[in-house]
């Protein structure tokens, strides 16, 4: 663990030297010798737009280029937010299809709603607030993750429609998630077909 740390923190730091005294060909080379985690550490602190978006490019089609049978986004790794929002803010269209197609076993759609609830480091996961669900709503079609639901988890949806409110308990299943999800999803829904709600 703590070798791993330590890469990470090599990257960052020569990432940072190259956003300072940027040097095109050695910006490049390291770029093409990183795993996608590993470069979405290398590219976060670039302010230099030109370079920072050619990075962003660069780690999408590393993600697209891998060939495991589980998607990016399984296991769990906090890096894998920033392929998320990378992709979504270059081509929505296709990181839906990746992430509809992607989904295709309830275990895999519990790993991706994992990203949005506060992660408490070798803890779990806090609960989806609001501001969550929101941060949530910019990057996935929450309609697809709702319909993937109803699939996977009908007897969780059955359940959360006869709440009145989420149960929190600081930290939180995989299943407690998905219930949030469900609850403010519904009553997001709602609220917008029957506004005095």
């Amino acid at each position: 663990m703590f070798g791993d740390d330590l890469k990470i923190r090599i990257i960052e730091l020569v990432g940072e030297y190259l956003n300072k005294y940027p040097v095109e060909e050695q910006i490049n080379n390291l770029a093409g010798q990183l795993d996608y985690k590993e470069l979405c550490y290398f590219t976060r602190n670039f302010s230099d737009y030109s370079h920072k978006n050619e990075l962003e490019k660069l780690i999408i089609e590393k993600v697209k280029s891998r060939h495991e049978e589980l998607p990016f986004f399984v296991p769990y790794a906090p890096e894998n937010k920033m392929v998320m929002s990378v992709w979504s803010d270059y081509d929505r269209e296709e990181f839906e299809q990746y992430i509809s197609n992607s989904i295709s076993k309830k275990e895999v759609l519990g790993a991706l709603l994992q990203y949005f609830p506060i992660h408490y480091i070798n803890k779990g996961f806090g609960s989806i607030d609001r501001e969550n669900y929101n941060y949530m709503k910019s990057l996935l079609n929450l309609d697809l993750l709702y319909e993937k639901t109803e699939i996977y988890y009908p007897d969780l949806i059955t359940k959360v429609k006869k709440m009145n409110t989420f149960s929190d308990n600081g930290i939180n299943k995989i299943e407690e998630c998905i219930e949030q999800f469900i609850y403010i999803y519904i009553r997001e829904k709602d609220q917008n077909t029957n506004p005095k709600l």
